[in-house]
């Protein structure tokens, strides 16, 4: 679980290719700058759009596991889609390797915790 967290913290899929599971291209793709993010809102405000905001919401400890479950499905989705599948040794099988590793250990009560945020701004009519 450790390993699958520190992939999916380190910017989600973009960092993968520092485990060597995405090719050049793709990391070259996702590794753009991210600090963007929390200052979504107010870039919204600047271009015009009225009531932008951003709202976070913690997750709650009861649905860790489904929402790690979800992450899980998602990395494993990106594994067969975007990684390269041609071997057993390729990066595809052995990103599926840590998920499976990682799905084990939530068995055992070890679940991801992040909050989400969700950032929204209306056009004037």
């Amino acid at each position: 679980m450790q390993e699958m967290l520190h992939i999916i913290q380190t910017c989600g899929f973009g960092r993968y290719a520092k485990f060597g599971y995405v090719s050049a291209d793709i990391h070259l793709m996702l590794m753009f700058d991210k600090s963007w993010i929390p200052r979504l809102s107010e870039t919204f405000r600047e271009q015009g759009l009225l009531e932008a905001q951003a709202d976070k919401y913690p997750i709650a400890p009861d649905t860790r596991l489904f929402w790690t479950q979800m992450q899980f499905n998602s990395t494993e989705e990106f594994s067969i889609v975007a990684l390269d599948n041609s071997s057993p040794e390729a990066r595809g099988p052995q990103c599926r390797k840590v998920i499976k590793e990682a799905v084990e250990e939530s068995r055992e009560g070890v679940a991801l915790n992040f909050m989400l945020e969700v950032t929204v701004g209306r056009k004037s009519l």
